[in-house]
């Protein structure tokens, strides 16, 4: 019989409400024990991974585990790996990140029914679980709504307050809840890119189904206060058929340079092989088209032009394990202010700009986090 069993979540909240303290904090008190922790995502996807790896050297900074994951590998974009690695050599007394609590949704919607499902299964029967990380909109919806009795924290989603997922960027309105607010990161974004490029139309291609996790609001804000054109081209998403998907990004793209006259184009993340991405590179740099890319390093190491570093994600990873020491330490995560200003150096691909036929002034190079030769996939 599991000691858990012996007491209860009953005789947990009883606890909390006595001394006001956190489920994390119950845990540990009654168990011995650290704090047992899941993970829930919403799919590969490469910043999720660098949020996590970022995390987790947090963690360690702060005292709360003994070692943060090493030697990883540079080619992978998922989280399974960054995990299994927590699991083995995370160490320290306070957290415990369960082998058993990698759960990913696989970006598909069926695949979402069945991982929610088993996830709300283990918490009602084995009742093993004492903090709950998240990465996806999708996922931290399905976490939120469902446990109230749990500590969550959202390491990741999509502009959480215009997705309704929080009630505002101070605080989530759900006492066990908690989701990273990056404040004005999308129009920073588009401001540093504007004083590099002083493009009189920008363009932002998106998909349909993904203008809401695309910061467009933010983008679109810069350029109405600057007086630039701001055109917003959406195009159909369809994973069933990437060749068609990539295909009607290519025409969004199209579209918005040749028929709308941007002469600036924005991505957020969007679908696309290591062979087909050459199509849109090529095409951009004969139109002498810059782009930026919203996500960073993976797409201007494949050739978009420019693009955020990853410098930032150490004050988010330290920003992140904050919040899980407070939580620890008892504090309710709806009351943990949620606002990360996230600001970083750029990326550039030198060898996208020698094709477009321009010369970097000289202060963008020195101040520059990574500068890449090739148009390779490869981030190392």
């Amino acid at each position: 019989m599991q000691r858990r069993s012996l007491f209860g979540y009953a005789g947990l909240l009883g606890l909390q409400g006595i001394l006001g303290i956190s489920s994390a904090q119950a845990a540990f008190m009654v168990w011995g024990r650290p704090t047992n922790v899941i993970l829930v995502t919403g799919g590969d996807f490469i910043r999720y991974r660098r949020i996590l790896i970022n995390t987790a050297n947090g963690l360690e900074k702060v005292g709360l585990i003994n070692q943060a994951p090493t030697e990883l590998s540079k080619e992978r974009s998922d989280t399974a790996d960054v995990w299994e690695a927590l699991v083995q050599y995370a160490g320290g007394s306070r957290l415990k990140f369960l082998a058993d609590g990698h759960y990913d949704y696989g970006f598909d919607v069926k695949r979402r029914e069945k991982v929610r499902g088993e996830i709300l299964r283990r918490l009602q029967e084995k009742q093993d679980v004492d903090l709950i990380l998240v990465f996806g909109t999708e996922a931290s919806f399905d976490m939120c709504e469902a446990v109230k009795d749990i500590p969550i924290i959202s390491l990741g989603s999509s502009d959480p307050v215009k997705m309704g997922l929080v009630k505002s960027a101070e605080r989530s309105g759900q006492q066990n809840f908690h989701a990273i607010v990056e404040e004005g990161f999308y129009r920073w974004q588009a401001e540093v890119f504007h004083t590099i490029f002083p493009f009189k139309k920008l363009a932002l291609i998106t998909a349909a189904s993904r203008v809401d996790k695309s910061g467009a609001d933010g983008v679109k804000a810069f350029c109405r206060d600057s007086d630039i054109g701001f055109e917003l081209q959406t195009y159909i998403e369809s994973r069933k058929d990437e060749e068609t998907d990539f295909q009607e990004l290519l025409d969004a793209v199209t579209d918005a340079v040749e028929i709308k006259g941007c002469d600036a184009v924005i991505f957020p993340w969007f679908l696309a092989s290591r062979e087909q991405m050459p199509r849109l590179v090529n095409y951009l740099a004969e139109k002498a088209i810059p782009a930026f890319s919203q996500t960073g390093i993976e797409f201007v190491s494949q050739g978009i032009l420019l693009g955020a570093g990853e410098e930032s994600l150490e004050g988010y990873g330290l920003f992140e394990a904050d919040v899980i020491s407070q939580v620890l330490d008892g504090v309710d995560p709806g009351t943990i202010p949620q606002t990360f200003v996230q600001r970083s150096r750029l990326a550039i691909n030198l060898y996208t700009a020698a094709q477009m036929g321009w010369q970097p002034p000289f202060e963008l190079l020195v101040s520059v986090e990574r500068a890449y030769t090739t148009q390779s996939p490869h981030l190392n």
